[in-house]
């Protein structure tokens, strides 16, 4: 038998640190100068160096966030039991993917932003090679965030439709998950398609719905009765519970 208490005791822990780092990163995000959304190459650059610490800690908050959600899905992983097994292995290891990818693009994007920055506005300063590391954007993997947050936003849908189905968590909980996973869509489709004000919609979203999603999740995960044999013996059959189809 799976041992449900240690699973939903390290998931609340995990979403919990999700949500915290998730706000924070986003809350620095939306506090960036505004030079740094103006669409000058020159003027983000200038911005850049100037706020250099700050875009570093921002990159460093979504970095723990990713890593954090890959224990949230680690933890669902463990409730595994009766459903639609094969698809719910297969949700989780595209989610897992996903966020390897975003953490690790996030802590390439930090290194090589810092970098061009200073290369920028410091050596090659006026010249063409400053141009052309500017208009070069930024370093990343997934540059669609389609890996990222396509594959987190499916993973969302279906651990959050199957929690609505079985009514294992609070349906409002369930339904705002719903909206997470709807949002981390938008996000990538306004990427792909290019739509600006779609990606900020679905950007700004996930940002604000995504903290209270885990930091509730967590709660709800933390207040979860321990395995079965905890109270009653080591040799005690565990109560089975609904699985989410995860």
């Amino acid at each position: 038998t799976m041992n449900n208490g240690n699973s939903s005791k390290f998931g609340s822990i995990m979403a919990i640190a999700a949500g915290g780092a998730l706000l924070a990163g986003g809350a620095s995000y939306l506090l960036w100068p505004s030079q740094m959304f103006q669409g000058s190459t020159s003027i983000y650059w200038t911005a850049a160096l100037a706020n250099l610490r700050f875009l570093q800690l921002t990159n460093l908050f979504f970095a723990a966030w990713a890593l954090c959600t890959l224990g949230v899905i680690v933890a669902f992983a463990e409730r595994i039991r009766t459903g639609d097994r094969l698809l719910a292995r297969w949700v989780n290891i595209l989610a897992i993917i996903g966020m390897s990818v975003g953490m690790a693009s996030l802590l390439l994007t930090l290194h090589v932003t810092t970098d061009r920055a200073v290369m920028i506005n410091g050596m090659y300063a006026g010249t063409p090679v400053a141009q052309i590391l500017g208009y070069a954007g930024g370093a990343s993997i997934d540059p669609n965030n389609e890996i990222t947050f396509g594959f987190l936003g499916l993973w969302l849908l279906f651990v959050n439709w199957q929690a609505l189905k079985q009514s294992e968590f609070p349906r409002l909980l369930a339904g705002l998950g719903l909206v997470a996973g709807i949002l981390s869509w938008l996000f990538v489709a306004g990427n792909l398609l290019w739509v600006g004000s779609l990606a900020m919609i679905g950007k700004v979203g996930a940002v604000t719905v995504g903290p209270i999603w885990f930091i509730w999740l967590g709660i709800v995960l933390s207040r979860e009765p321990a395995a079965e044999s905890a109270s009653t013996g080591a040799d005690a059959p565990a109560v089975a519970k609904p699985s989410l189809g995860v």
